[in-house]
């Protein structure tokens, strides 16, 4: 196989479909695909209009502040772009049933929640305890699945897996319950996000063995890693063991800011997996 290493879709793509045993691989690892967040917190720094790296984007707080009912008008350009484009595929975080209920009439379909495995966090970035934040969660997705047609999707975050910036180190014994505890709640993917960037190899196989243990399917998994600076072969063996275990989903960003993963890495480290495993 070719040893140059692709850094985007279309020269890891190249690069597979040159490779018979790279490209079978691929396919019976589930065919792994980057999951947007470019847009995650960034909203006020790119153009709208021309920025569509992926068809799936991480809108987060942005779409309530431009679609609620009294902006819309004021926004008719961000308007048009979402509505004559046909980009409600855009993921929008929403915090409450009346959020939901907004950018359900703006017609968005996809959304993402988001909570913590630390009370403390938990209570900081919301004032809400993490059971409150919980049963505020279930009502929302008890809405969506009461809906006559079911066609939403739901992404939930969950924050401080292992170590929180406020509490400091989270059980692992703590993680796994609360991850056993939302898988119940049935979004269609659960994230688990490293926000301190310390995750551990030997952490996340325990919590995937964990999750195991209580028969929890992984493959409604995904993952945010953070990669701090010189932690990148760090984060490329977290990377691989998740795919040791079904992971097919990766949040991953355009632009290179609060540690998230870039393109060029994830296809640098799916490359390099691909590889190790072919050969």
């Amino acid at each position: 196989m070719k040893n140059v290493i692709p850094k985007c879709a279309k020269s890891f793509k190249s690069w597979r479909l040159a490779s018979i045993d790279a490209n079978k691989f691929y396919y019976n690892l589930g065919e792994p695909k980057p999951f947007d967040i470019s847009m995650f917190r960034h909203h006020n720094k790119i153009d709208l209009h021309n920025f569509t790296p992926n068809k799936k984007k991480e809108i987060y707080d942005f779409i309530l502040q431009k679609y609620n009912p009294e902006n819309l008008e004021i926004d008719i350009g961000l308007q048009k772009n979402f509505y004559l484009n046909k980009q409600k595929n855009h993921y929008t975080k929403v915090t409450n049933l009346e959020e939901l209920m907004t950018t359900i009439n703006c017609g968005f379909t996809n959304f993402s929640f988001e909570t913590s495995v630390s009370n403390k966090y938990q209570m900081k970035t919301t004032g809400s305890t993490i059971k409150e934040n919980y049963n505020n969660i279930n009502n929302m997705l008890v809405f969506l699945d009461d809906s006559p047609l079911r066609n939403y999707n739901t992404r939930l975050y969950v924050n401080c897996i292992t170590k929180c910036p406020i509490e400091g180190n989270i059980m692992i014994n703590t993680v796994v319950d609360e991850l056993v505890k939302l898988h119940q709640l049935r979004p269609d993917n659960i994230c688990l996000v490293d926000d301190c960037g310390e995750l551990k190899p030997i952490q996340l196989f325990n919590i995937y063995q964990g999750l195991l243990y209580n028969k929890i399917d992984l493959s409604k998994f995904s993952m945010q890693f953070h990669v701090k600076s010189k932690k990148e072969e760090e984060v490329e063996k977290l990377f691989h063991l998740a795919l040791d275990y079904g992971i097919k989903d990766f949040n991953v960003s355009a632009l290179n800011m609060y540690y998230y993963m870039p393109y060029h890495m994830y296809y640098k480290f799916l490359f390099n997996y691909i590889n190790k495993k072919c050969d």
